[in-house]
């Protein structure tokens, strides 16, 4: 984890590790949100 040594385009780059883990957690993050909100509909619904 220490970046030191590696240059900016190198750590924020196309392919950089960093920028593939930050994309794939944004994702888990979109999809577990959709996933929430879809049992709180289904929640919703039932109460009704």
């Amino acid at each position: 984890m220490v970046f030191c040594n590696k240059t900016f385009p190198e750590i924020y780059g196309e392919n950089s590790p960093t920028k593939k883990n930050l994309g794939f957690t944004l994702n888990f993050l979109k999809l577990y949100l959709s996933i929430m909100f879809l049992k709180i509909k289904n929640l919703n619904w039932f109460e009704v």
